[in-house]
């Protein structure tokens, strides 16, 4: 079974997307996380690959925000366009 995923608020916006906090939980409702996640139209689904790929060849390298999955998702967003998405580990204190 997969953790729920919930959005918990807007964290910033850029050229190639917004940044939103997402709250993961379990199906049993323990351990609680939370992550940062880029959301893309497909339009600029070139510019957050690359940005993945960048950040998965600079894995385990500090202070550098880490990627949380192998993958980017694909997804719809509430209006039913079509969205990429990429799961960051979140710097609550980050810039």
């Amino acid at each position: 079974m997969f953790p729920s995923m919930e959005f918990m608020k807007p964290l910033g916006k850029g050229s190639y997307g917004s940044y939103g906090l997402v709250k993961f939980t379990n199906p049993d409702g323990s351990n609680p996380y939370y992550h940062a996640m880029k959301s893309s139209y497909a339009q600029d689904f070139e510019y957050l690959f690359k940005e993945f790929q960048i950040l998965s060849k600079l894995r385990n390298c500090p202070r550098i925000v880490q990627t949380s999955w192998t993958s980017l998702s694909r997804g719809v967003n509430d209006y039913g366009i079509r969205v990429y998405r990429m799961s960051m580990e979140y710097a609550a204190s980050g810039s």
